[in-house]
């Protein structure tokens, strides 16, 4: 998975969900696994996984006025 790329995706995914930036939080990817695919399916996945998170993140913040770290295993996103 390229940091970069996935990173982007996640800036593109989140604006689409209607928010300016990106919540100041703690985003953490852990494990390894890949797709199998000549496309960059685990970026996407680890990606999609993350903007949920982080929309979870922005409700609990909304609450609770706290953002919680966002944890996406990589293994799991691969399966």
């Amino acid at each position: 998975m390229k940091i970069s790329q996935t990173a982007t995706m996640i800036r593109q995914l989140w604006s689409s969900l209607g928010y300016a930036y990106l919540p100041d939080t703690s985003l953490l990817f852990t494990g390894e696994g890949q797709l199998p695919s000549v496309f960059p399916v685990t970026s996407l996945a680890c990606a999609s996984i993350a903007t949920a998170g982080l929309a979870v993140a922005a409700l609990i913040e909304a609450k609770h006025g706290l953002y919680p770290q966002v944890t996406v295993d990589q293994r799991l996103a691969s399966l």
